[in-house]
């Protein structure tokens, strides 16, 4: 019911990724509402864009990236991947329906991030470079290097063969 609501009274645009109101005119007053044309969606939570619509009184929010699959008459993915990495990029084109495993290798850098590459850190005790990747749930050892660029290509190496995103870690 809320989603039918959503189709009535929003308009996503694909090029854009805009959500706006639908131009609406006020049947006593005879001009448009003052939300017609106007942009629909707010920042909400780790900077994803969130729509809010009142329905017999209840507020209802919805993740503007989840709206867009609504609209465009696809099936709700259990994930959204913003292929760019940015969570307010929702054109069309930058949206693509994922599950927790392929979304996973489209991941941004941690911030906890110290060597500037995923899966690579330094070793104190072995005074190397170990890289790692995390594949169907668990940890796999790439190697100990000496040198940061064969850690380095190790983890990119894998990334390739396990099907990795080209933006996973930037």
């Amino acid at each position: 019911m809320v989603g039918k609501v959503l189709l009535e009274r929003l308009y996503y645009e694909p090029s854009t990724g805009e959500i706006r109101w639908k131009e609406k005119t006020n049947k006593f007053k005879g001009r448009p509402y003052k939300k017609s044309n106007k942009i629909a969606t707010t920042g909400g939570k780790n900077g994803y864009l969130e729509v809010a619509v009142m329905v017999n009184y209840v507020k209802y929010r919805m993740y503007a990236h989840r709206f867009a699959f609504l609209f465009m008459g696809e099936d709700m993915p259990k994930q959204v991947d913003h292929i760019d990495h940015d969570r307010s990029n929702n054109k069309w084109s930058n949206l693509a329906s994922a599950d927790s495993l392929s979304n996973g290798k489209n991941m941004s850098k941690s911030k906890a991030n110290t060597s500037g590459v995923t899966g690579v850190t330094w070793d104190k005790a072995k005074n190397r470079w170990l890289a790692q990747i995390y594949v169907d749930g668990k940890y796999s050892s790439l190697g100990i290097f000496v040198q940061f660029a064969d850690a380095v290509n190790a983890r990119k190496n894998a990334e390739v063969l396990y099907g990795f995103h080209e933006n996973h870690g930037s």
